[in-house]
């Protein structure tokens, strides 16, 4: 049987608000706020610099490609042929310092040295990876053999000091300046005669010399003082350094103009010249000293050492006829089958016109 459906209930009735009020209502969602401050609206008259600015127009420019580089064309091969490449340069080698290379004055420079008392190689030697030992040596007076960074220096223990000291800077001056080359084993006629030649033990002389004999340093004990063996044995003493260095360092870092020659009963050996401040550079001793000097005396006649005394300047130096005569100094001591003589005048004028003539 048909029934009609029931009235709605009073709960599921909603009230549709008319038209005109529908509209009045507020959004359901209302829009965000905005954090950011508003700009103030820009007035008709206002101006940027910007705005007065006005750059012409530039057309871009066309990238240029660098031109196209035509492969060459190889002639045709034979079958069976291979065709020839060309050689491949190498680089030229550049000379470069090596990184363990430091010189003397870095060294003293980075361990804080400015006193004699402070110079000891031992020391020294550690820090640039070389260890100094002292054994009884037959043939040389020091060794060296390095490996990767790490050396042994060897010095026969029998030695004096000053002579040791001066071979381990020796050696230490091959470490720093000849490593990775053959082993090193130095007499001690290398520690006398090596010094006017350029190789490798002329090197380690110096290197050792500047190591153990500093300029700074050894420059204030030098001053005013006369140019003689006496005053090298006094520096020595100081700097527990070998005679001959000494007076090569004395000569050069002299108050005075000094030559120092090496002789033998062949002849000269080597010499060394003071600053070029006080001795020219055209000034060359004798190959052979005459005999009014008293380094003849001592080889030929063996006669003993008499200290310093005035000799004429034509029995060590070959002066033109005209240049005036005068004496100098001369102390002459034997070392074994050579000797050392130590020249010095006290006026540097009379040998400065060699440079005129």
């Amino acid at each position: 049987m048909y029934e009609p459906p029931s009235a709605p209930s009073a709960r599921r009735r909603r009230r549709i608000p008319p038209p005109g009020e529908r509209d009045a209502q507020p959004p359901l969602y209302p829009p965000r706020k905005s954090r950011r401050t508003p700009t103030p609206p820009r007035t008709r008259h206002a101006q940027t610099p910007c705005d007065e600015i006005r750059l012409p127009h530039r057309p871009i420019p066309r990238l240029r490609m660098p031109p196209r580089r035509r492969r060459r064309k190889h002639p045709p091969t034979t079958p069976g042929t291979r065709r020839t490449r060309r050689p491949h340069r190498r680089p030229r080698s550049r000379t470069m310092t090596p990184p363990f290379h430091r010189t003397p004055e870095e060294l003293l420079e980075e361990l804080g040295i400015i006193e004699p008392e402070d110079l000891d190689i031992e020391a020294i030697a550690q820090y640039c990876g070389a260890t100094i030992v002292y054994e009884d040596l037959s043939g040389c007076q020091a060794r060296i053999l390095g490996y990767g960074d790490r050396a042994i220096i060897t010095v026969d223990r029998r030695a004096r000091r000053e002579r040791q000291r001066f071979s381990a800077g020796h050696e230490l001056g091959h470490w720093m300046c000849d490593r990775g080359k053959v082993a090193f084993a130095c007499t001690a006629r290398t520690f006398t005669m090596e010094w006017s030649i350029d190789n490798a033990e002329q090197r380690a002389n110096r290197y050792a010399a500047d190591l153990l004999l500093p300029f700074s340093i050894f420059r204030r004990y030098v001053r005013n003082r006369t140019i003689t063996f006496a005053t090298a044995r006094d520096l020595a003493r100081t700097f527990q350094t070998s005679l001959t260095a000494t007076a090569i360092r004395l000569v050069e870092l002299g108050s005075a103009p000094a030559v120092i020659v090496c002789s033998d009963a062949q002849g000269r050996r080597w010499f060394k010249r003071g600053s070029e401040r006080f001795v020219s550079p055209l000034l060359w001793p004798r190959e052979k000293p005459a005999p009014a000097t008293i380094a003849h005396q001592i080889l030929h006649a063996r006669l003993r050492p008499r200290g310093p005394q005035p000799v004429p300047a034509n029995a060590w130096f070959q002066l033109p006829p005209e240049h005036p005569p005068f004496t100098l100094l001369e102390d002459s001591i034997r070392m074994k089958s050579f000797v050392l003589s130590l020249l010095s005048w006290d006026d540097e004028r009379r040998i400065i016109d060699l440079d005129l003539e």
